[in-house]
This record gives C-alpha cells, sequence and structure tokens, in this order.
C-alpha cells in the first residue's frame, strides 16, 4: 500500500505508455463517533456533537474474527484504516445504565448505525478505496430500576399521618 505503481512500457520504439496495473487495491476505512442522544430524538444534533471518550470499539469481520480494538478518543471518535477488501462489523461496548437509539432515521452523517438489541453494526463491504466515514453510535440513558418500599417505625401513628 503506498504510492501507485506505474508500469512502463516500451510499445513504439522511442515512445513510453503509462499504464496502471490491473487489480490495484486502495485500503478502506471506516470511522465514526459515539455520542449521546439527550433529547431522546434519535439523532445527533447541538450540543450532542461532542461525543463519549473511552468506548470500546471492535472491528470484527463478518464472520466474527476480531481484527482490531480501540477506545474512542476525546471527542468520541474512532477510526479503522488501511482496510482490506472484506465485510467487517463493528461491535460497541455498551456503557452501564444506557442502551442505543433507533437506527437509520434521519441524515446518515447525524443518526446511528447501531442495531439497538445488539449493540453491533450490519455488515461494511470494503471494497477499493472504500471511505465509510460516519458509522456513528448514539447512547441514550435506560431508565433505572427503582423499587421503593414504604414501612413505619412506630406502632402508633401521628395525627396527619
Amino acid at each position: 500500500f503506498g504510492d501507485t505503481i506505474q508500469n512502463i512500457t516500451n510499445l513504439v520504439s522511442g515512445t513510453n505508455y503509462i499504464m496502471d496495473p490491473v487489480g490495484y487495491f486502495h485500503p478502506g476505512t471506516i470511522s465514526g463517533m459515539v455520542f449521546i442522544d439527550s433529547n431522546n430524538n434519535n439523532v445527533r444534533d447541538g450540543a450532542e456533537s461532542a461525543g463519549v471518550a473511552g468506548i470500546n470499539v471492535d472491528l470484527l469481520t463478518s464472520t466474527g474474527v476480531l481484527m482490531s480494538s480501540q477506545l474512542t478518543n476525546g471527542s468520541g471518535q474512532y477510526s479503522f484504516p488501511n482496510l482490506h477488501a472484506l465485510g467487517y462489523i463493528l461491535d460497541f461496548a455498551t456503557p452501564e445504565n444506557y442502551g442505543y437509539v433507533v437506527p437509520n432515521v434521519g441524515p446518515s452523517d447525524t443518526n446511528s448505525d447501531v442495531i439497538a438489541s445488539s449493540g453491533y453494526t450490519d455488515i461494511l463491504e470494503v471494497v477499493s478505496n472504500s471511505i465509510f466515514d460516519n458509522i456513528d453510535a448514539g447512547l441514550i440513558l435506560q431508565n433505572a430500576d427503582l423499587t421503593l418500599t414504604k414501612f413505619a417505625d412506630r406502632t402508633t401513628p401521628l395525627v396527619g399521618d
């Protein structure tokens, strides 16, 4: 990978023809960010563009083989560059008390691409020079389970109780 290699073929005496080699592959990239959807509208907007740092993102092949892992940076962003032609899936770690928003609501540059029930993306097919630059994961705060129990510590109630 790197600079394109060109073949110079001398077809006619004294004249050079430049030809690109057939099948030269340009590596692909998958990148995006993790954000908290604080207004629960299933897209990243307003102050939600800050992102969430420290979320683990796994890059898997479409058959489930782990290829790479990384944590989101201080802006909630991640990037997997220099990918070979293959089908890939991203697996986003789910922080405690959070879930994922409904995927694919709104424009692709502000929506979430994570399947809410699993934390995975659909298969992303990388071909030569593929750039998937908005594979985002939107998080929402889940309602915590809360149980209240009322009891009296006096045997005789006070007036007004």
